[in-house]
């Protein structure tokens, strides 16, 4: 983190590690006019600087955004089974202490992922450690640079499971959970009688960014989180829980405790565009940005890497704004430059030094089991994210620093 942060104020640094979304025109275009149609409503916007919102978050934009949902995907739910919060990395910091560490009845719960790699925020969350219990998936290899993770059930725990949590599309892999992988999860849980969670930030009905078939998911029993983030708006912290309204009443209490009231500047300011369907509309303009990118980077990635003589692999590309390779050999491989065995904190710690920052890929391994032979799964030492956020000339500069730095370590094997 110290590392993303000094990259942020270095504009000399390359950065590929970040988590932000991209400045589109058109999204600046809209929140300006949004912003400026919101001023002229001095009645709505007094009401949100002024005033602190219910526990659950703003009324009106809840009874919009609830009936949005069931008019387009046949929904049925209330404004009551919307809590909104400072993000959603709020809402799971709740939902994380609602399910799971330590319980009333002397147990100790985990939060369940039913692959990994998953999100970097989760493993940090909760009032006590190590709550991550992680699942290995199956590889599924398309062709000889190109994989896919699928859910394995048979690697998945649920006999002291508090929560399951899984994003979609995922961070850091740019997986998307089929719809089949879906209902397996859901069904999965609901016999182990165990709360579903499907973070949606970089997916769907918003901002959009999934470039494979799939479905806004939502069903009773279930909690679906959302974001306005990712839309190009983070700095409004807007997280959305759509959930049965007695859990919604739980996050709404626990708001009220630790910030007496969610923010209602972003769900004043997005409201009109909800209800007049322009909010839906604009995903478009957002997934066609980002798979513009993302063809950009992976046509970078393939013409450098393959000139350089390495052995590489890439995850299929199918949401999110991030690709996830894999450099085989690596991740045992003790490295003299940098003194680690750990081949993914080496090449991260080498392109640090070059100006180029990528998130190395032991971050998003948290809760693995530990292996019959003692050795951790390759992918956990062997795998490095890169977002494809930066403009073209920063990712052709990077993805040349990755291959020159790949090819001296596995010029070591």
């Amino acid at each position: 983190m110290d590392d993303l942060t000094a990259g942020l104020a270095d504009p000399g640094v390359i950065m590929l590690g970040g988590g932000a979304p991209a400045v589109i025109p058109e999204v600046v275009d809209w929140a300006q006019d949004a912003w400026q149609r919101l001023g002229r409503n001095t009645v709505r916007l007094n009401d949100a600087l002024c005033k602190y919102s219910p526990g659950r978050g703003d009324a009106e934009f809840r009874e919009v955004l609830s009936g949005a949902f069931n008019e387009r995907f046949g929904w049925d739910i209330t404004a009551d089974h919307i809590a909104l919060t400072t993000g959603t990395q709020a809402a799971f910091s709740m939902l994380f202490e609602l399910f799971a560490g330590p319980m009333p009845d002397g147990t100790n719960r985990s939060v369940v992922v039913p692959m990994a790699p998953e999100y970097v925020g989760y493993a940090d969350l909760g009032l006590s450690s190590d709550i991550i219990s992680s699942a290995v998936p199956t590889v599924d290899q398309l062709d000889s640079r190109r994989f896919v993770y699928k859910v394995d059930p048979s690697s998945i725990d649920l006999s002291n499971a508090g929560l399951m949590c899984a994003s979609r599309p995922c961070n850091p892999t740019g997986n998307v959970l089929s719809e089949a992988e879906c209902d397996l999860l859901t069904d999965l849980c609901a016999e182990h009688e165990v709360p579903f969670v499907l973070d949606c930030a970089y997916g769907l009905p918003f901002p959009g960014v999934i470039f494979t078939e799939a479905l806004p998911r939502w069903r009773p029993g279930t909690i679906t989180c959302l974001s306005l983030s990712k839309v190009g708006l983070p700095g409004i912290r807007t997280g959305i829980v759509i959930a049965d309204p007695d859990l919604t009443e739980a996050i709404a209490t626990m708001t009220s405790v630790v910030n007496l009231s969610p923010n209602s500047i972003g769900p004043a300011l997005v409201t009109e565009a909800i209800r007049s369907g322009e909010l839906f509309e604009l995903t478009h303009t957002i997934q066609r940005f980002y798979a513009a990118r993302r063809d950009t980077a992976v046509d970078i990635a393939f013409n450098v890497f393959e000139r350089s003589g390495i052995d590489w692999q890439m995850h299929d590309p199918l949401g999110a704004f991030f690709l996830w390779f894999r450099f085989p050999g690596i991740g045992h491989m003790p490295d003299n430059r940098t003194g680690t065995a750990h081949g993914d904190r080496a090449l991260y710690q080498r392109l640090a030094n070059r100006g180029v920052v990528v998130v190395a890929g032991h971050h998003f391994m948290a809760g693995l089991p530990a292996r019959d032979d003692g050795r951790v799964w390759e992918h956990a030492t062997e795998c490095i994210r890169v977002s494809y956020c930066a403009p073209e000339d920063q990712i052709a500069a990077g993805m040349a620093a990755i291959a020159e730095e790949v090819r001296s370590l596995q010029a070591d094997r």
